[in-house]
């Protein structure tokens, strides 16, 4: 993490280093999407698309700032819609 930036902004979170090759399941692609582009601050570096041929599902992989350094992915997200439903309580679609 760049340290500069979040002494220099308290109020917004400064953008991760990276994860090192981080694969998570996700229901919802778009959703997911955005939480870590726009609240966590990576950037998207590719996509899979899944094709009628191939039952592959749709992923898109996003890096961290790496001080301007390239990396492909540091993490990938992977839609699953089907996944069991979160815990009784929990509802991160929608705000209390």
């Amino acid at each position: 993490m760049d340290r500069s930036k979040s002494h220099s902004d308290p109020g917004r979170a400064a953008t991760p280093v990276g994860l090192s090759h981080v694969v998570l399941n996700v229901r919802n692609l778009e959703i997911s999407h955005k939480f870590y582009t726009e609240t966590i601050g990576f950037k998207q570096t590719g996509e899979w698309r899944a094709q009628a041929h191939n039952s592959r599902r749709k992923m898109r992989f996003y890096s961290g700032n790496h001080r301007g350094e390239a990396h492909h992915h540091d993490l990938a997200l992977v839609e699953m819609p089907n996944l069991p439903p979160a815990p009784t309580g929990w509802n991160l679609d929608k705000s209390p």
